[in-house]
């Protein structure tokens, strides 16, 4: 039973450690002439750094999406980089925004294919898991 209890808190922890959020951010705390800005990319990406305008909006998180409120009117670039190294190409992309008072702007960040090695490490994890759980029983 201790061993079951055990197994239960691990993947617990496996499966919320690495989840992608959706991120919500203030730009700022006045909203007067302001507008939201909404990234999404096409699958959630790991390990994530955004910038605005070269100010780190993002950290090392593994994003699903990001919505920046209270950006005020102008122009803006945003800097989207993902650390993972599983897809073909790196995810290096720039995106220029034009923000307007009252306004949401939805801009769409293309993410590249995995690589074949990902599917691999997926497929040995998969083995992996069912051989402990085969000698555990």
């Amino acid at each position: 039973m201790k061993k079951f209890k055990f197994l239960i808190f691990v993947a617990a922890v496996i499966t919320t450690s690495s989840c992608s959020r959706n991120l919500h951010l203030n730009y700022q705390l006045e909203a007067a002439n302001t507008g939201s800005i909404i990234l999404k990319p096409g699958r959630p990406t790991e390990k994530t750094m955004v910038t605005l305008n070269n100010q780190v909006i993002v950290n090392n998180k593994n994003v699903k999406s990001l919505t920046i409120h209270h950006v005020p009117t102008g122009n803006y670039t945003f800097h989207y980089v993902s650390g993972t190294k599983w897809y073909k190409n790196k995810l290096d992309v720039q995106l220029p925004v034009q923000m307007e008072a009252g306004k949401e702007v939805t801009k769409i960040v293309e993410v590249p294919p995995y690589k074949n090695g990902y599917w691999y490490y997926l497929a040995g994890q998969a083995v992996l898991s069912g051989v402990i759980g085969a000698l555990l029983r």
